[in-house]
């Protein structure tokens, strides 16, 4: 018996589509909204600026993480970061004719996914927003959105306790390169 645990994910959505694997960092895949590629509601704040690595699959395990504990209290939404439009990839009237292009119903208001990020994690600090290489990203992540304070997950789930809250900190760091 060891102590290591194996997690398997895919989206079998992006099966056709995924890239390469070099060194770790995934080669970037292009559709017709730009090179973001997975479930909006999985993708770490990397992905906005085209980049993503092995820390990206454990941002999205903590997503699952939190969706799970969601569940645990019976939330109708479990979902834990619910956004509809992601940055570089869909400004809004893009996003909104591509949805309804594949035939989805929109709704009127579509919550930007860092929005929805932000209001968890509370908007990132300068150190934080280290990763980004973009100027363009970077003043989109400091003037578009209002400041918001980071919630504790102890909070957020009643029943976590305070390994679990640092596990899902630990998988949810917004710089990357905090994160395993």
């Amino acid at each position: 018996k060891n102590n290591k645990i194996n997690i398997k994910l895919i989206d079998f959505g992006l099966a056709s589509k995924l890239g390469n694997m070099k060194d770790g960092k995934r080669k970037s895949i292009s559709h017709s909204l730009g090179p973001i590629m997975g479930t909006i509601s999985y993708l770490p704040p990397e992905a906005f600026t085209g980049d993503t690595s092995m820390k990206s699959d454990i941002w999205a395990i903590g997503c699952i993480f939190g969706e799970l504990l969601n569940l645990n209290l019976k939330n109708p939404n479990a979902v834990l970061f619910q956004g509809g439009l992601c940055y570089p990839a869909s400004p809004e009237k893009t996003a909104i004719a591509y949805l309804l292009k594949l035939g989805y119903s929109v709704p009127k208001v579509l919550k930007d996914q860092l929005e929805c990020i932000f209001e968890v994690l509370g908007t990132p600090s300068e150190e934080e927003c280290s990763f980004i290489t973009s100027q363009f990203a970077l003043e989109y992540v400091n003037t578009k959105f209002e400041k918001k304070e980071k919630k504790t997950f102890m909070k957020l789930f009643p029943n976590l306790n305070e390994e679990g809250a640092n596990l899902l900190e630990w998988m949810l760091e917004f710089n990357p390169m905090k994160r395993p």
